[in-house]
Parts: structure tokens; sequence; C-alpha cells
């Protein structure tokens, strides 16, 4: 978002919005809330590992989704 933000790189956009699309499809969890940590190698989701951590937390995932609903926002 930053790169298309400063920098109208419209690639940067499209790669930013696949990861958008990677999230909802995969990681987000519609049952129990919050974001899986990751997927396996074999495409199956990883329930093992912690979904909030140190480098992961409800504030990390929410601050990016204001932080690009705020952009969208600015963006024409």
């Amino acid at each position: 978002m930053n790169l298309f933000q400063h920098f109208n790189d419209k690639e940067a956009l499209q790669k930013a919005i696949a990861c958008w699309d990677f999230i909802r499809k995969y990681l987000i969890d519609r049952e129990n809330g919050e974001w899986y940590w990751s997927i396996r190698a074999d495409g199956t989701v990883n329930r093992e590992d912690d979904k909030a951590g140190f480098w992961k937390c409800p504030y990390h995932n929410g601050r990016m989704c204001m932080e690009v609903l705020m952009r969208l926002c600015l963006v024409e």
C-alpha cells in the first residue's frame, strides 16, 4: 500500500489486494475469530501455532485493516 500511495505503483497495489484475498480465503477463522498463523506447504491450515503471539496479534491485524481503510478513503 505504501508503494501505491506514494509512487502510484499499480503492481504493488495488485499485490496488496492479492495478499488480502489470500487472507480472506485461507487465514480468517470465521467460526472463532482472528486469523490463523499460516498455511502449511500442503495447503492445510496451521491450527497448532497460536493465533496471537508477539509478532502477530489482534492489534497488528486490526491496525492493518484500519490503516488500509483510512488510505482507501484518501484514494480517488
